[in-house]
């Protein structure tokens, strides 16, 4: 039988990836936060700021699209080929392996993301080959597409763990952070922090367009919302994960 994705997990997949864009929209708007509030405070909070942007981008652009694929997972012509796991083209600079532990959490959140992500959209590939090489009567092909599928699933499994490990880990930093005096200050626009940011994305391969940080303003809804929908991204993945143990 090929392997078409079950109905139970093709739901899963859309409501995490609903949950998942919601907690990375909301730490991007905390990238602008913390840019902002460490101009006021005279803190070097760049790679803090850059990071939570980046790892926010990264939900956004490459995990939720490979949840929403769940959704759709026609036969794949190419099915004599094999899989392979393919990482995205953003790679953080080195410039954020810095001596600070939101960093270093920011920066492991956006590694299994982006492995999470990788893996899920390999598993899907295989299983949409799997199904084409079924119809085309290639057993062979079939078979290995599916042992792949198989192999695929598993490190899916582990990365979308790993992933809501990650969310839950910067939520509980979102609120140490909202908890910091130097956060009840005005914020302020900085010119100079801000380019710093920028630089730091355009360096990890973010195109221009996407790399703009905006400082919040009066919509911005504080760490509390952050906090939440960066729970709720870690329930997500986590459940995502389960439904596919399923499978």
């Amino acid at each position: 039988m090929p392997a078409v994705v079950p109905t139970f997990v093709k739901i899963d997949a859309g409501a995490a990836a609903s949950s998942v864009a919601r907690g990375s929209r909301n730490l991007r708007d905390t990238a602008g936060a913390v840019t902002a509030v460490g101009a006021v405070a005279g803190q070097h909070w760049a790679p803090l700021a850059g990071m939570f942007f980046l790892t926010g981008l990264a939900g956004e652009r490459l995990l939720v699209p490979a949840m929403e694929w769940l959704g759709n997972d026609p036969p794949d012509r190419d099915y004599g080929l094999a899989v392979r796991l393919k990482r995205s083209h953003l790679h953080p600079t080195r410039k954020f392996d810095v001596e600070d532990g939101m960093v270093q959490h920011a920066l492991q959140g956006f590694r299994s993301i982006d492995f999470a992500a990788a893996a899920l959209r390999a598993m899907l590939r295989a299983a949409e080959r799997e199904q084409a090489a079924d119809l085309a009567g290639d057993a062979e092909a079939a078979e290995l597409r599916a042992q792949e599928g198989t192999h695929f699933r598993m490190l899916t499994i582990d990365g979308l763990h790993a992933a809501g490990q990650s969310y839950r880990t910067l939520a509980d930093d979102q609120e140490e952070l909202a908890s910091s005096r130097d956060f009840d200050r005005s914020q302020i626009k900085s010119r100079r922090l801000l380019r710093d940011v920028r630089g730091l994305l355009i360096e990890s391969g973010v195109p221009e367009r996407l790399a703009v940080i905006r400082v919040p303003g009066k919509e911005w809804r504080g760490f509390s919302e952050t906090i939440r929908s960066l729970v709720g991204a870690s329930n997500a993945c986590q459940s995502l994960a389960a439904a596919l143990g399923q499978w």
